[in-house]
């Protein structure tokens, strides 16, 4: 005998056999490809569709077809999010609709009566999520929110205190991800939606909390990149190029904030240690702003 059954989190029973569905692909077709016929993602036919039940003859070309894109990327390919957003389409054009999703995501809710209540809003379902969760583990979900893109075991373990055990029980409850193995590293993706909600929680349990979570964050990073540097002109550079590229949103994330607050000796070791980075990856207007921006204070 076989049963299924769809479930937020493992039963743990024998013999249970978990298959995690994983989001909608969101890949964005090239600047100008967008059209009727033109290819879309699963996440952008999932979004056309129910567009379509909440504004019957509901089509997209052009310009509102990249936004639609930007949408369902900007969600991560959550369905629960995509559904919500596009009944929506009713009221708010697709440029307004992706403002909104940006300001807040008490914004995508619905009060259709055919849905269960847990599923009206993404807040409901992150809250239930949240609530099944002890109180080491809740800690540890909202300290990841300092993290952007995706972060490492090790990052995790030094930034948020996260164990093995915290690690499982917010992978269980799907907060957070494991990436596909790579050869160097256990990795862990957060969504962006899911990341504003742990967010929330971490200034709610305590501001000074929040403070110290990214006093970590760039204390990480800054040690990764000093480490990096003793790298350069050696046969481990290709290596630490490919990690510092791994990490690039964590890292754009930690220069602004130690310069917001005037940890200018932070600042400007950071940018010291990027430079070789940056020369090799970004555009030199890029990197020479940032360098600017770190310099006055020092003046």
């Amino acid at each position: 005998m076989v049963i299924l059954l769809t479930s937020r989190t493992p039963l743990h029973v024998a013999d249970e056999t978990i298959f995690a569905v994983p989001p909608l692909q969101t890949v964005i077709p090239q600047h100008g490809c967008f059209g009727d016929d033109s290819p879309r993602s699963e996440a952008t036919r999932l979004f056309l569709n129910r567009a379509a039940m909440a504004t019957p003859g509901y089509t997209s070309t052009g310009s509102t077809a990249e936004t639609i894109s930007h949408i369902c990327q900007r969600l991560d390919g959550l369905p629960l999010a995509i559904e919500l957003a596009a009944s929506w389409m009713r009221v708010l054009t697709a440029r307004d609709l992706l403002a909104e999703i940006d300001r807040s995501i008490d914004f995508l809710s619905s009060s259709a009566p055919t849905l269960a209540e847990r599923h009206r809003s993404l807040r409901a379902v992150l809250e239930s999520s949240w609530q099944r969760l002890g109180k080491q583990d809740q800690q540890v979900f909202s300290a990841l929110a300092v993290f952007r893109g995706n972060f490492s075991r090790e990052a995790a373990e030094v930034v948020c205190g996260a164990s093995l055990s915290s690690l499982s029980a917010l992978t269980e409850t799907y907060l957070i991800q494991r990436l596909p193995d790579s050869e160097s590293e256990t990795r862990y993706h957060i969504h962006e939606l899911v990341r504003q909600f742990a967010f929330e929680r971490l200034e709610t349990f305590d501001p000074a909390q929040a403070e110290k979570a990214r006093q970590r964050h760039l204390d990480y990073f800054l040690s990764l990149v000093e480490r990096a540097e003793e790298a350069w002109d050696t046969a481990l550079e290709v290596e630490w190029l490919d990690r510092l590229r791994t990490e690039q949103s964590n890292l754009d994330a930690a220069l602004p904030w130690a310069m917001d607050q005037q940890q200018t000796e932070k600042a400007l070791r950071l940018s010291a240690g990027l430079f070789t980075f940056w020369v090799y990856t970004s555009p030199q207007a890029l990197y020479a702003a940032a360098l600017e921006q770190a310099l006055p204070g020092r003046v």
